[in-house]
């Protein structure tokens, strides 16, 4: 019997997706299509705060009675431990609660879907992750879209990796020579969990390869310039910076007496860390599969090898928290002149929360200083990683959101 691990994309890991790619293909040929129809009318209605609440009362509200009523749906109560609901919302749930507000999941069938209510004295309203209902919840353009994201960061002259949408190995190629020049990076247009992105791409036989893997899942993919540094990530309530911190790829520290499988074994027991399919958890456990053999031979090592005291032994390529990545907190570093520039991207998006990614070696120094660009923005992003910091201070980023839904009331 062939099991998900043997037939899952390695360049999907450490997310376990088949190599088919099913639902990124129903994304690109049903979704994103009839999102193209469908959000530029849901822009326009969310821009008048009346209009948005009135279609919500008349089709939204009616159409979940409905089903709640014919008992396709069901609201549920949640607890802490729910392994099916992303910590995400649960950061927020156990903030509510504490404030006397009422949240509970919308099942569909049983099963978990992203959708919630939230009700205190005040009334009664339904949410997808995060409760935001500003009049500005919706951006004027999709700021998922990482190409549309990096037209407007440039026309407004902020720093971001310069670089262009394309559908063909020749014109990449050919934009690389005469633009940017190697190392580039190679990624879908729009997506997430770093799926399919190769980073420093260094020759032109390595972006043939690159493109061949991108278009896997994505017709269009981003071409663009390669900044070496760490992945931060920022973010923003109301125009406000809130919380930041940087994500490192998983790793072990010798300590000249334990192998590294031992040091894993030992790392793992963090309990704050748990399975890599349990999303009630934000840090989770590193696991000892293809990807982590093939980056110690990599170093000419093996997880019987013992590293010398104090080395850092890297585990994995990318900084997805699945793959048991650290997070350090250092919101209380950032340089001011780097707070302004993500409170302007903020309000360039037009959206009350938002989660700024980028590349810098360190957020203490203005970006003007030094190598640096915003890669993408989130507007649903996973704020409990500011919750759950491996090293650093916790924020209470869900706290905001809820002093927010608070005063929209």
């Amino acid at each position: 019997m062939t099991s998900s691990i043997d037939t899952a994309c390695p360049h999907c890991d450490p997310s376990v997706t088949d190599r088919n790619h099913i639902p990124e293909k129903i994304g690109i040929y049903v979704v994103t299509p009839v999102m193209s129809v469908l959000s530029p009318l849901h822009r326009t209605v969310s821009r008048f705060p009346t209009l948005k609440r009135m279609t919500e009362k008349a089709f939204f509200v009616p159409a979940f009675r409905f089903a709640l009523l014919l008992k396709l749906l069901k609201e549920t109560e949640i607890e802490d431990t729910d392994s099916t609901i992303y910590n995400r919302t649960l950061v927020v749930v156990r903030e509510a609660k504490k404030r006397g507000i009422r949240i509970r999941v919308v099942r569909l069938f049983g099963h978990a879907t992203h959708h919630f209510s939230i009700e205190n004295n005040k009334g009664k309203r339904y949410f997808e992750s995060l409760p935001l209902f500003s009049s500005q919840s919706v951006s004027p353009f999709d700021v998922d879209d990482k190409a549309k994201l990096k037209e407007l960061l440039l026309a407004a002259h902020m720093p971001c990796p310069k670089g262009r949408v394309f559908k063909d190995y020749d014109s990449a190629l050919a934009y690389v020579h005469a633009d940017v020049g190697f190392p580039v990076v190679v990624k879908p247009r729009c997506g997430s969990l770093s799926k399919h992105v190769s980073a420093d791409v260094r020759d032109s036989r390595a972006l043939f390869d690159a493109i061949q893997i991108v278009r896997m899942i994505s017709r269009e993919f981003i071409v663009e310039e390669h900044i070496p540094g760490k992945v931060h990530r920022v973010t923003v309530v109301e125009g406000q910076v809130v919380a930041s911190c940087w994500r490192e790829p998983s790793n072990v520290v010798g300590d000249g007496t334990h192998t590294i499988r031992e040091l894993i074994t030992e790392k793992n027991q963090d309990i704050r860390r748990g399975a890599k399919q349990e999303r009630n958890y934000t840090l989770h456990r590193i696991e000892t599969g293809v990807k982590t053999i093939t980056m110690l031979t990599s170093q000419q090592m093996s997880l019987d090898t013992v590293p010398e005291e104090g080395k850092k032994i890297y585990l994995h390529d990318k900084v997805v928290l699945a793959s048991g990545a650290d997070i350090h907190d250092n919101t209380e570093d950032i340089h001011p002149e780097n707070i302004r520039l993500f409170n302007d991207i903020s309000r360039l998006c037009g959206v009350p929360l938002i989660g700024i990614d980028c590349i810098a070696d360190d957020l203490s120094v203005p970006y003007s200083q030094q190598q640096f660009g915003v890669i993408e923005v989130n507007s649903h992003p996973y704020i409990d990683m500011h919750h759950v910091p491996s090293t650093g201070k916790e924020r209470n980023v869900a706290g905001a959101i809820l002093d927010l839904y608070l005063a929209q009331q």
